[in-house]
């Protein structure tokens, strides 16, 4: 669904647009840098804001150890069953959902494919 057709009638109807999120934090920049090394497609979870939808589905996030390395969160490579090649894709795909709807996401978690089930 584009996200003009889908955002105006809110507006419209209720005045206002609350668009669902994930409550990640994430960097378009190093996720590039990062996943290209990993040699992953998707959005890299780089945080998960406490009592957000990311939190309660135990999404894990990127941490950085002591010696400078950096240890790679979750990724998303799927939203919805859609397939998420960025940052963007990512923004875009959250459109096509209101608040309160159920959804999954296909994760990839320490080279392993997993997917669990949200509500935004």
């Amino acid at each position: 669904m584009d996200t003009v057709d889908h955002v105006v009638p809110e507006l419209i109807t209720k005045g206002r647009y609350i668009r669902p999120t994930l409550g990640i934090e994430i960097d378009k920049q190093l996720n590039q840098t990062l996943l290209k090394q990993l040699g992953v497609e998707g959005v890299l979870v780089l945080r998960a804001t406490p009592g957000s939808v990311a939190e309660a589905a135990g999404l894990r996030e990127t941490r950085n150890r002591r010696s400078d390395r950096i240890i790679p969160g979750d990724v998303i490579l799927k939203f919805g069953g859609r397939a998420i090649t960025s940052v963007e894709t990512l923004l875009a795909r959250l459109d096509d959902f209101q608040v309160g709807d159920k959804t999954t996401l296909t994760l990839w978690r320490n080279g392993d494919i997993q997917t669990i089930e949200i509500v935004l």
